[in-house]
């Protein structure tokens, strides 16, 4: 066996796509008498900044249409796309992939039984899932019976979708939008049980209204409990960024009104001064071991609350500090 090595201008194809230069590296290369070119064994097209790899290509010049079977694989810096079989058109990369498997630029991944490509950018998929979660820890999947996949517009619209929380069926809609890059709009909902909240979903919203400052908004349904509202803003400028988020609830087991509030704050200011806060403050010393979702937080028993103001040049410099230390292990802690 050898490498055959063919330029598309040797093809004489009058596509517009050949004619901007098409490299195709094969084991064997026959042309039949219509014209059709098949190329068998590690078979290796490039175009401008897509390559394709298969273990048989067909190219029809008449028809502008090449087939390719046998570990399909397209890659390029819109998409990464594997598949068993792809009919593409070769002017404008439109086509359609069998058994599809997408990896987008930002790592989202979406299988589907049957891909339709409309532009490098834009797909419409049929029995799909995805999922934004890496491969080796995927902890949530999204399946559909159809979906328009649009890097363009930077959302995935699935239809009769259902969600799946650590392989386990946990909610159904009959529509559905993800961002797929910085954009407004619903996040994937969350459920869950236990002894002191009872049954809870929440269902997160993602607000983003200018390049430099976005915020989640996440109301929170505990049967336990109540309901609880949970706001994260997010700022950044040429100058620092703020970081604030608040959680409230009137809590219907204690019959009180309970709140967490964190924040992380970087400033530079004229003259060479500089501050910087961190806060983290509850109302009362159970609502981390009560509130905290994932339990992470559950044995802490001091929150730090720091502020500190600093000046220096090269031969001085000034620090000014402040510190606020909440005991949690104590049912009062005023001091």
């Amino acid at each position: 066996m050898f490498r055959i090595f063919l330029i598309a201008a040797l093809l004489g194809a009058p596509s517009y796509a050949f004619a901007q230069g098409v490299d195709l590296v094969a084991d064997e290369m026959v042309r039949g008498a219509n014209g059709v070119v098949t190329a068998t064994g590690d078979v290796e097209l490039k175009r401008q900044d897509e390559m394709l790899k298969a273990d048989k290509l067909t190219y029809d010049a008449n028809n502008k249409t090449m087939q390719a079977t046998g570990h399909v694989d397209i890659s390029s810096p819109k998409a990464h796309i594997t598949g068993t079989s792809a009919t593409l058109n070769t002017d404008d990369k439109t086509g359609e992939i069998q058994q599809a498997y997408i990896t987008l630029p930002q790592g989202e991944r979406i299988q589907a039984d049957s891909l339709q490509r409309l532009s490098e950018m834009h797909f419409n998929g049929d029995n799909i899932s995805f999922t934004t979660c890496p491969p080796d820890a995927e902890a949530w999947r999204l399946h559909a019976s159809h979906a328009d996949i649009d890097q363009d517009a930077g959302v995935l619209t699935a239809r009769d979708a259902r969600f799946e929380i650590a392989g386990a069926p946990v909610f159904y809609t009959p529509y559905w939008q993800h961002p797929l890059r910085r954009k407004s709009g619903l996040l994937i909902p969350s459920f869950g049980s236990s002894n002191s909240r009872g049954s809870e979903y929440a269902l997160p919203y993602y607000w983003a209204p200018a390049t430099n400052w976005d915020a989640t908004l996440t109301p929170r349904w505990m049967t336990a409990r109540g309901f609880m509202g949970d706001v994260e803003v997010r700022h950044t400028s040429s100058q620092g960024h703020e970081t604030v988020q608040w959680a409230a609830i009137r809590d219907t087991q204690t019959n009180t009104s309970r709140q967490h509030v964190q924040g992380d704050i970087a400033h530079r200011l004229p003259a060479n001064w500089q501050f910087n806060s961190q806060i983290n403050y509850v109302s009362d010393h159970d609502f981390i071991s009560d509130f905290n979702p994932d339990g992470s937080a559950a044995s802490t028993r001091y929150l730090q609350n720091t502020a500190a103001l600093t000046w220096a040049n090269a031969n001085a410099d000034i620090n000014l500090n402040g510190q606020y230390q909440q005991n949690l292990a104590v049912i009062n802690d005023d001091s």
